[in-house]
Order: C-alpha cells, then sequence, then structure tokens
C-alpha cells in the first residue's frame, strides 16, 4: 500500500517478520530523492517495518542543491533553512523514527523532538536549532566516516551528544550509504559563526552561497563521495538493534 501526500509516501507490506508496530521516516540528501533511499526503505520493509519517504525538495520545487563553486553547480534558491526544515511538520510525522542522510540527517536533527530516535548518517553541517539538539540529545545517534572531508559533526556538537550515540566507520567517505557512488565533488564547505542558533536566524538564511557565507567563512573542498558496504552493513544493524531495545 502506497499512500501518497504532497511530500511524503508511507509504504508497507504485510511481512511474517513483523512483531510489533515499527514506523521509520527516511529523509533524502540534496541530490533529492533516489534509488538509494528507496533500497534502504526495501530493507526496512523485510525488517516488518512501515516507512515515510519523504520528498522535502518538491514542494518547494527544488531539483537538487550542489554547493557547488563553479558557475553551473551554484545554487540560487530563495528557500529558507527554517522552510526546508518544515517540509517535516509534526502533523505530517506519523513515524517513531527518522534515518536522514546527509542534508536529510541535518533535518532529522531540527525535527528530533517529533521521533522517539533519529539516526543521521553524515549530517550536513549548517545552523542548527539549538533546542532540538539539547533537549533531544539522548535520541540523537550519529553515524560519519572516518575520510569524509565535507561533513565531519563538529567537536562543539559531538560534546552535546550521548557519545554512546556517536559511531565513526573507519575508511569511509562522505554517501557511504549511498549504492554504486564513487564520485569527486567539487563543493563549498561553511563554517559558521553561530552553529546552534534559533528558528528566527534559520528564517534568514537562504538556501544560495551569498545568503550563506554571511553567516561564516568558507572554503572550497574536494568530497569524495563513495559507497562502503561494510560501513552500510554497520549502520543498518545498529538502527535495528537501537530500535529494538527502545521497542522492549
Amino acid at each position: 500500500m502506497v499512500t501518497s501526500q504532497e511530500n511524503y509516501f508511507l509504504i508497507s507490506k504485510k511481512n511474517s517478520n513483523r512483531i510489533y508496530h515499527k514506523t521509520l521516516a527516511i529523509s533524502h540528501g540534496s541530490g533529492g530523492l533516489s534509488l538509494s533511499e528507496v533500497k534502504i526503505a526495501d530493507f526496512f520493509l523485510e525488517k516488518g517495518f512501515e516507512i515515510q519517504l519523504f520528498d522535502h525538495f518538491t514542494p518547494l520545487r527544488i531539483s537538487k542543491l550542489n554547493w557547488g563553486h563553479t558557475n553551473e553547480l551554484l545554487d540560487t534558491y530563495s528557500t529558507t533553512l527554517l522552510e526546508l526544515i518544515e517540509t517535516m511538520e509534526s502533523l505530517q510525522c506519523v513515524s517513531k523514527y527518522h534515518l536522514g542522510f546527509s542534508l536529510g540527517g541535518y533535518l532529522g536533527i531540527n525535527n528530533s523532538h517529533l521521533f522517539k530516535g533519529v539516526f543521521c548518517c553524515y549530517p550536513g553541517v549548517l545552523p542548527f536549532i539549538k533546542k532540538r539538539i539539547v533537549e533531544n540529545r539522548e535520541k540523537i545517534y550519529i553515524f560519519e566516516g572516518s575520510e569524509d572531508s565535507w561533513t565531519k559533526f563538529p567537536n562543539e556538537l559531538k560534546s552535546l551528544i550521548s557519545k554512546r550515540n556517536l559511531l565513526t566507520i573507519d575508511g569511509a567517505h562522505h554517501s557511504f550509504m549511498s549504492f554504486n557512488k564513487d564520485k569527486d565533488c567539487q563543493v563549498y564547505s561553511y563554517e559558521f559563526d553561530d552553529l546552534l542558533t534559533d528558528r528566527n536566524t534559520l528564517a534568514q538564511i537562504q538556501l544560495n552561497h551569498l545568503s550563506i557565507a554571511k553567516f561564516g567563512t568558507f572554503k572550497k573542498v574536494t568530497s569524495k563521495n563513495k559507497t562502503h558496504h561494510a560501513g552500510m552493513n554497520i549502520v543498518l544493524n545498529k538502527i535495528l538493534k537501537e530500535i529494538e531495545k527502545n521497542e522492549q
């Protein structure tokens, strides 16, 4: 059964593995909804979950975000970070848990009050709503690659998260949870004057370089985005283990 809403699909199927009611929302990264999110959804469906698969871009008329520094890859959207975060509103969230990749991980953290557990793979490093991290630190999980040159979770934020919820995958790069990925991307990397902020500030930051650069400094980096199958298995099994423990 697939129920289509403005920005999500609710997916379920009859499955003999379903032991209890388990629901998981999945949020895509900057490239938009892709086959990788669908395959991850299939994995959890086979484990007895119901899946809420978000499309955060279509309602905002965003095709994808490049974060690039060449003319053809410059983002020019006037949409704000707050508008993007609010594509996951409380009335739309019918899931207990959330799994987000890159930008999707960032969205999960900023909506952590809506979920029982928030699993974030190499989350995008943009200004966060301070209240969301401070009040929900025990239910936020961060998975990052040791070789990620783009979205290493800052120590300032790691210190706020429960240490048992931080996991680094040795040898993994950005996008290690994606399928059939091996690509070098020329992107901007940002450092912000105030990484922890409030909704009013996020309402001023638009999804384009000129706007984002006003709130900190930036540099050009080459991000290797590459699949890491062993890391993928570690993360998926960790998520299953944590949900099973929470539901006991």
